[in-house]
């Protein structure tokens, strides 16, 4: 699943109720300037898509002007996009890049709420090949 983090949480919507599957929970910072949520996957992904479900009781709109972006696991920006409207549900796909950490941040101060956050790939498995080779295995 991974490690999930944001950087305030709002009462008990702490950043896991993002990727827990449970679309009826959902994660919340609280409000400030340019709120992220992040998710760090346990090994390094070959990433074909992200997808990112808003929450859709309400507030969908604080889920607007805000950037997508895939580091490699040395905190390198790898990938990103921007996102200027909001939705019910966020698909980015074709990234094909390999990465280990996702990152949602709002580009202006408010708060940032998501019900679930899916990345999809294969994760790669340094350790089954001599040295040099990088071999896809299923997550």
């Amino acid at each position: 699943k991974g490690l999930a983090t944001q950087s305030s949480t709002l009462g008990h919507y702490v950043a896991n109720n993002a990727i827990d599957g449970n679309g009826s929970q959902f994660s919340n910072t609280s409000y400030q300037d340019n709120p992220w949520f992040s998710v760090t996957l346990p090994k390094n992904v070959y990433v074909n898509s992200i997808q990112i479900v808003n929450r859709i009781d309400c507030c969908k709109d604080r889920s607007s002007d805000f950037d997508v972006t895939l580091f490699d696991d040395m905190g390198n920006k790898i990938w990103t996009y921007y996102q200027k409207d909001s939705q019910d549900i966020f698909n980015f796909n074709e990234i094909n890049h390999v990465g280990r950490t996702v990152k949602m941040q709002l580009r202006s101060g408010k708060m940032l709420n998501i019900s679930n956050i899916k990345v999809y790939g294969k994760g790669i498995d340094y350790s089954s090949e001599p040295p040099g080779r990088k071999v896809s295995v299923d997550l």
